[in-house]
């Protein structure tokens, strides 16, 4: 069952109308409804103001209303997706952690922590539940169902998008089920004040902290994708932002949607540029096909288990880096070692970047960001 409530200001009264649901076969339905009004006067007026967590409680009500499935579904919440350039990055993580809280309170929608939920699991495991099912194709790149959310065995993923206006924030929400084809199940949208979010997050980050994208302007850690070739990249401790500890192991996972060649980049604080993937054993590029450069569409890549003769563990020094991945269709020019120019972070993303996108065929990029520190 579930108890909804809504309230509306109306001349000197306070307008409550409550509603109960039951989960059945066919959907919410209501069963039991209630309306009063109560005096405005003896009620403080600044809890008549939503805040922040109001908006989001308010959008997850309208994704329960506006569901037609029954029963409960266990969510991956995605990094919501920003739409406008103008924006610090971080707000579409901030976005997503925003939100979690309501869904925590819903009986209809129940978050996934990414860290719990795929804890232990063995490589069987993560390439048996990362070996994507046969499903219909999306309509849309952004209906596609993500590595994490398999990983995490979810019945369902929250995709998110924001636009900032002048004074609002403007955000979707959708819910894409992992089982039934990826058809949207239930989607809401609200125009959330921007005086509600840190200043700091709808303004361009600085310079230092960006992470250059098509236009080479700053903008969205979400990457690219051209022509449908779709890269996904993701951890053993999820999507965003990966938590390692001094002396853990740390496994990056990729999945690409048709064949095409892969590649994957440490790009450290220092703005040097590392080849993960594919390497031989001194730890240059490997152009033999030992290290397994094409992975077979649908089926995670998992580094470095998947034929590489190194182990990547936390060890000092520690800090934040950014693991960036690519996927072409076409061969790109890369030397057998980074050295000179090639060495630089920024100098590696645009001419691999121009590469992919001025040839023919598809190219896609994706990234995630490794956070380590002492035990």
């Amino acid at each position: 069952m579930i108890l909804q409530g809504t309230w509306q200001a109306s001349g000197g009264d306070l307008r409550l109308h409550l509603k109960v649901l039951n989960l059945g076969s066919d959907g919410p339905e209501a069963v039991a409804a209630a309306s009063a009004r109560v005096p405005l006067k003896g009620i403080d007026g600044d809890l008549l103001k939503p805040d922040r967590a109001s908006w989001a409680r308010y959008l997850v009500r309208n994704l329960e209303r506006n569901t037609t499935t029954p029963a409960q579904w266990k969510v991956h919440v995605g990094t919501f997706r920003i739409k406008s350039k103008a924006c610090n990055p971080e707000l579409g993580a901030y976005l997503s952690g925003w939100i979690q809280p309501a869904l925590a309170q819903s009986r209809m929608f129940m978050p996934l922590d990414q860290t719990r939920a795929l804890k232990g699991l063995s490589t069987q495991t993560l390439r048996k539940r990362g070996t994507r099912a046969i499903r219909p194709h999306p309509s849309t790149t952004d209906d596609t169902i993500s590595l994490t959310a398999d990983l995490m065995n979810a019945d369902g993923e929250i995709k998110g998008e924001a636009w900032l206006h002048k004074v609002k924030v403007e955000v979707q929400v959708k819910v894409v089920s992992t089982q039934k084809g990826q058809q949207v199940i239930t989607a809401a949208s609200a125009d959330v004040p921007s005086i509600l979010f840190p200043p700091e997050l709808l303004a361009p980050p600085p310079a230092q902290d960006s992470f250059p994208t098509a236009s080479g302007e700053t903008g969205n850690r979400q990457g690219i994708s051209k022509e449908g070739l779709v890269l996904d990249l993701t951890t053993t401790r999820g999507h965003g932002k990966a938590v390692y500890q001094e002396g853990e192991r740390i496994q990056f996972l990729l999945r690409i949607n048709r064949p095409a060649r892969v590649y994957l980049f440490d790009l450290d604080p220092h703005g040097n540029a590392t080849l993960l993937y594919p390497v031989d054993e001194n730890g240059s590029l490997a152009r033999g096909g030992q290290c397994g450069a094409m992975p077979d569409p649908g089926t995670p890549l998992i580094i470095p288990e998947d034929g590489c003769s190194y182990d990547l563990m936390v060890t000092e020094p520690y800090g934040r880096d950014t693991v960036w991945a690519v996927a072409s269709e076409s061969p790109l020019q890369i030397p057998a070692d980074l050295n000179g120019d090639w060495k630089k972070a920024d100098t590696l993303v645009k001419r691999l970047r121009n590469q992919g996108l001025s040839e023919k065929g598809g190219y896609a990029e994706s990234q995630v960001e490794v956070v380590t520190g002492p035990r």
